[in-house]
């Protein structure tokens, strides 16, 4: 019952937003928004304590976790004057996240078979998404006319800044050149970005012991869904996660099988990765240029949160969203941490995640489909570790919401549940 539960909540958070749009944009007494939000918070607690209690015994993490947890409330307390109680609660929410994800990855993954099929679920939905952005890159209208995004935006989700003056969509739908963005189900290009690529990594992993040939079309079809969303952070942690996940996972004759897949994966792409890195490097888009920007701020500016942060809401997307100044140069998951609770905080919200990676990693020594699953999200842990100090994504709900989950589950997989299962 529980594992059926963590399957419609990852279903529900990654359909909310463009559901809610439509509703928005179709009913004018947007009655079915709040039950939208309403469903999935209260899943979320309801799944959260489930899991929680359930890893009572798991330790460390759990030890850290809820330190990470306490230090939020502290600083939830003492919020920085000014700052509305909504956007400090949806700062707090935002910071506390990856922990409740976590449990209820834990409590509703928690055997070798739910770990395999959780992964299958996440590569459905990785595909679907891509086949729905490849439509809505060639129909900006059906954002902009049939949704109304950019006022459902800004009148519901209470976004002020960030949107293209014509389309009145994010800025971030447009990529290098204007370019459109792939926003897929999850209605967004970054969002878009890290699904596609978790879901393509942990559904290769599951599938490519018993069935290569539909992995191997999964995973060509989550390439072109990431490159679809162009999103460089997704990217670039995809293509640190699978070579790690295929060097790692190499068992006997697999070996040469994965070295000509990674050479033909690399020559097909080799053209589209460099044009890639010579803009980016070269500086020719603005959104590096502000990566950069925020980059030398949130460092030279450090020194202010030594011990103590301003307190939560004083950075961070829910901040940014509403226009807020911000402390610290606001972008990058570690600085927005950092810049809310102090580098306490942020050191000790690092060591929860390397104690999560350092536990989960001798899984990959099962010789199942979930210590593949297991392998897998580990590769893509480290390879999600690039985006710490260009993007807080790590603290959103789509896109990356899944990933908790499934780490969760991983962590799940030391029990004595998994344990008996196994």
């Amino acid at each position: 019952m529980m594992f059926l539960l963590v399957v419609f909540y990852s279903v529900l958070v990654t359909v909310a937003d463009i559901t809610s749009a439509w509703l928005f944009a179709s009913d004018p007494t947007h009655w079915g928004i709040d039950a939208i939000r309403g469903l999935r918070d209260s899943l979320l607690v309801l799944l959260a304590l489930w899991g929680g209690v359930r890893a009572m015994g798991a330790g460390l993490p759990v030890a850290l976790g809820a330190a990470y947890m306490a230090l939020i409330g502290i600083y939830t307390l003492a919020s920085p004057d000014g700052v509305d109680m909504s956007v400090v609660l949806a700062s707090a929410a935002k910071l506390a996240l990856p922990v409740l994800l976590v449990a209820v990855g834990f409590g509703g993954v928690d055997t070798p078979r739910r770990l395999q099929r959780y992964a299958l679920v996440l590569a459905a939905l990785a595909v679907a998404s891509t086949l729905f952005g490849a439509w809505d890159v060639r129909h900006t209208e059906f954002w902009t006319e049939t949704l109304l995004y950019g006022h459902f935006l800004n009148q519901v989700k209470g976004i002020v800044t960030g949107f293209d003056g014509y389309y009145v969509l994010p800025f971030n739908f447009f990529g290098f050149e204007e370019t459109r963005r792939a926003g897929g189900l999850v209605a967004a290009p970054l969002a878009q970005g890290s699904l596609v690529a978790i879901g393509t990594v942990l559904g290769f992993a599951a599938l490519q012991r018993r069935a290569f040939v539909p992995a191997l079309l999964l995973l060509l079809v989550g390439i072109m869904g990431v490159w679809q969303s162009g999103t460089r952070g997704a990217m670039l942690f995809l293509l640190i996660a699978l070579p790690l996940f295929l060097v790692l996972a190499e068992r006997g004759g697999a070996m040469l099988r994965n070295v000509v897949l990674l050479a033909g994966l690399l020559f097909a792409a080799w053209e589209t990765l460099y044009f890639v890195y010579s803009y980016s490097v070269n500086l020719e888009d603005g959104s590096t240029i502000g990566h950069l920007d925020a980059l030398k701020t949130n460092l030279a500016d450090l020194d202010q949160v030594v011990l103590l942060g301003p307190g939560v809401g004083a950075s961070g997307a829910a901040a940014a969203d509403a226009g807020l100044p911000l402390a610290g140069g606001g972008e990058g998951a570690i600085f927005a941490i950092a810049y809310q609770i102090g580098l306490p905080g942020m050191f000790l919200f690092l060591a929860y995640y390397s104690v999560l990676l350092v536990r989960i990693l001798p899984l990959r020594h099962r010789q199942d489909a979930a210590g593949d699953v297991a392998l897998a999200t580990f590769a893509l842990a480290v390879g999600i570790v690039t985006t710490f100090i260009s993007s807080d994504h790590i603290l959103s709900l789509s896109g990356m919401g899944v990933f908790w989950i499934a780490l969760g589950g991983c962590l799940a997989q030391l029990g004595p549940a998994a344990r008996v299962a196994a």
